[in-house]
């Protein structure tokens, strides 16, 4: 052993270790509000209390001095684990929400909806006919791949919807699905950039196959419809003016009475299907048909101090003075067995084949569209009422035009006329309307008189005011007339003696 130098002082014994915090023993155990806790000595007097939370992480807080009995010992316990428990909650619900990834089904109804058309008015248009996109998105596609994200669909997600529809859709129909699987996914895309990319190729769309032959009416066969008297009324003015004004069963449907000038007998028409506002004159014989239908058709009962103005009441309403709707009224069916109830019988309105398709509301507008042409009416004549925006649209109809024009089957009667209950009224209507005219005449009397006057007064200050003739004697005649000055020159105008 090393021996110790002298000036080396002796090494100070060690001082003894701090004694831990918790002391020898466990005061009481508890439970509050499905936590289990613990009061443990503590070696400065009054103890430690200590838990596990929802994550198992050990708790643990001071118990002052003055807590000493089992009660106040419990007392603490509770108050302290509840109070540590609610500020935990608190923390949580403040932190800002994890955002959740949009789904192919959530997205699809923003856009049915119209949030998205809401949101971004310069990308992604409001449609009219939405509500029959929600309809095939429900029917064929959310079953198989709505609750796939939006990141995560591929084109397998894709074609597995296409696989799983019915192998008797026509092709038209699998082609619209197509169409709205590649829509909504484009508009992920751009404008609400969820995904970077379209998943589908450029090819996706199964091609358009040729159409099948679709139905008109022939004038005798609307004749024999208008004049069923069993047949809501209101339904027979719907059909006898899609067949004679060639709208669309969704525009006419939605028609009220501040779109239509009885007066002039013009109707317009500003929204609807192509965004294209349009206006033209009516058919005599629907003009006079809607002036009787006006002060006839059922109008709905106001509520205790409402005031309904009867201009912004829809035109075309049933018995209970409520308007059609062609997603609902079930046109094509009503159609169909209306025309078999008034003893319509050809065969190709009724059957739908391999290369033909059963009549459709849409049909009359096809029926308005052969038949003016078969009548002489020229495509720009077609086009102002119907809305076509290309020739080839209108030129689909001429071949049945000119079978129509070779047969020899006319026009169709006016509406005033092909319905009984409106032909009884017309004599009443005629005379209304000659009063009503005449009152209006009487009227504007005083404004043509003085239109009439100022016309006259501007011609003679025109007389007394014209120049002479530069260069031409006052005398000087040819023929029978004087040069005259014209805008271009000189003019001579003179007879053959």
């Amino acid at each position: 052993m090393p021996r110790r130098k002298l000036d080396e002082q002796p090494a100070a014994p060690t001082p003894p270790a701090e004694p831990k915090a918790r002391g020898a023993g466990v005061r009481l155990r508890g439970v509050a509000d499905g936590v289990a806790w613990t009061v443990y000595d503590h070696v400065d007097g009054g103890g430690e209390l200590a838990w596990r939370d929802a994550t198992n992480k050990r708790r643990k807080a001071r118990v002052p001095p003055s807590v000493s009995t089992d009660a106040q010992l419990k007392t603490f316990a509770t108050v302290t684990i509840r109070t540590v428990v609610q500020e935990a909650k608190r923390a949580d619900e403040a932190k800002p929400a994890q955002p959740t990834r949009p789904t192919f089904k959530s997205f699809s109804m923003r856009w049915t909806s119209g949030e998205l058309a809401r949101l971004y008015p310069d990308h992604v248009k409001f449609k009219r006919t939405s509500a029959d996109d929600a309809q095939r998105l429900a029917t064929h596609v959310y079953d198989h791949c709505g609750d796939v994200a939006l990141e995560d669909f591929t084109l397998a997600d894709a074609e597995r919807v296409m696989q799983k529809l019915p192998a008797t859709l026509a092709p038209a129909t699998r082609r619209q699905v197509a169409q709205l699987l590649h829509r909504v996914l484009r508009l992920a895309v751009y404008p609400a950039r969820i995904i970077a990319a379209n998943p589908l190729p450029s090819g996706f769309l199964p091609k358009a196959g040729k159409g099948k032959a679709h139905g008109y009416l022939y004038p005798s066969e609307d004749s024999k419809l208008l004049a069923h008297k069993p047949t809501d009324l209101g339904l027979r003015m719907l059909l006898g003016f899609l067949a004679r004004e060639g709208m669309r069963a969704s525009e006419a449907c939605g028609l009220t009475w501040d779109s239509i000038d009885l007066e002039h007998g013009a109707v317009t028409l500003d929204e609807n299907k192509t965004d294209d506002a349009r206006s033209w004159p009516m058919d005599p014989g629907v003009r006079a048909a809607l002036a009787i239908w006006k002060n006839i058709a059922p109008k709905p009962k106001a509520k205790p101090g409402e005031t309904i103005d009867p201009e912004t009441l829809h035109v075309f309403v049933d018995e209970d003075a409520k308007p059609y709707d062609p997603a609902r009224s079930n046109l094509a069916e009503r159609l169909r067995a209306e025309l078999k109830a008034a003893g319509v019988e050809r065969a190709q309105l009724f059957e739908t084949t391999a290369t033909r398709q059963q009549l459709r509301a849409h049909d009359l507008r096809a029926t308005f569209v052969t038949l003016a042409l078969a009548s002489g009416k020229s495509e720009s004549w077609v086009a102002d009422r119907t809305g076509h925006k290309s020739s080839a649209m209108i030129s689909r109809y001429k071949r049945a035009a000119r079978t129509v024009a070779e047969l020899g089957l006319g026009t169709l009667r006016p509406l005033v006329d092909a319905i009984p209950e409106l032909a009884a009224l017309k004599p009443k209507a005629e005379k209304r309307e000659a009063r009503a005219s005449r009152r209006r005449r009487r009227a504007d009397a005083p404004r043509r008189r003085a239109v009439v006057s100022r016309l006259v007064s501007r011609d003679r200050s025109a007389r007394q005011q014209k120049p002479k003739t530069p260069g031409i004697s006052e005398g000087f005649m040819v023929g029978q007339e004087r040069l005259e000055l014209s805008a271009n020159g000189l003019r001579v105008r003179c007879s053959t003696n």
